[in-house]
């Protein structure tokens, strides 16, 4: 889609402020050391709550939709790729998926606490990767440590749960820190109990030529499909048909 849109697509562009202006919207964005502006007859913002934040919305937003940005909690996210030098589960006849109550220590009495994920299990392929999912209070303490300490907590889960990992081990790896992205700050946002049902459509309520999308503007916080379901209302509401 992207390539069929070609220089339509902005990238390296951050939004500063975003003015409805009579019968058009303007806004200005940063292009590197440049300030340029772009008009627009309607604007879908989809982007986190944290980066609303550093957004300047002339005139405001309502107070309604403040609020409910202000009370949303976030939650942390880190996952670890590693990759195997052969898919050494399979022997085993295992897909490579678990949810688990690893570690052992207790640390925030929630369970499962580390999710494996086979990312590879569509591909045919000798190397296969597997995934790491954490949440929470452990994403947080995972997220504090090095590159190299977390691959050692990793390969340590995944050979409790698959025997044989740290012999299969490729050495190649990869980790990522959703509180440490810029805009996000988060994996993704956290409701407490209430706030769904209290907050997610003033969330994603549009005021007059904004329209508002994304996860957290739908009934499936967290998941790709709130997201798609979101810009199907946007161009609903676009069009004139919801």
């Amino acid at each position: 889609m992207a390539k069929a849109l070609g220089s339509v697509v902005q990238y390296q562009t951050e939004v500063r402020m975003i003015s409805v202006q009579g019968d058009s919207v303007l806004i200005a964005a940063q292009v590197g050391a440049e300030l340029k502006e772009f008009r627009a007859d309607r604007v879908v913002v989809a982007v986190p709550p944290p980066a609303l934040a550093g957004i300047i919305f002339s005139p405001g937003l309502s107070e309604a939709k403040k609020e409910s940005i202000a009370g949303l909690g976030r939650t942390s996210v880190v996952r670890t790729y590693l990759e195997f030098e052969t898919r050494f589960w399979e022997a085993e006849g295992l897909e490579g998926l678990a949810h688990t109550d690893l570690p052992e220590e207790p640390s925030d009495g929630f369970l499962p606490r580390v999710w494996i994920n086979n990312q590879t299990i569509a591909q045919e392929t000798e190397a296969g990767i597997l995934e790491t999912y954490v949440v929470g209070p452990l994403a947080r303490k995972l997220g504090s440590l090095s590159p190299e300490e977390r691959v050692e907590f990793t390969l340590t889960q995944m050979e409790a749960v698959f025997p044989g990992a740290r012999e299969h081990y490729s050495g190649k790896s990869r980790s990522w820190v959703w509180d440490e992205v810029p805009g996000a700050e988060s994996g993704y946002c956290y409701f407490r109990p209430g706030q769904l049902t209290a907050f997610w459509r003033e969330l994603g309520r549009a005021e007059g030529p904004l329209h508002f999308a994304g996860d957290h503007t739908s009934a499936l916080p967290g998941w790709i499909q709130g997201a798609l379901e979101s810009g199907e209302r946007v161009a609903r509401e676009i069009h004139g048909t919801g």
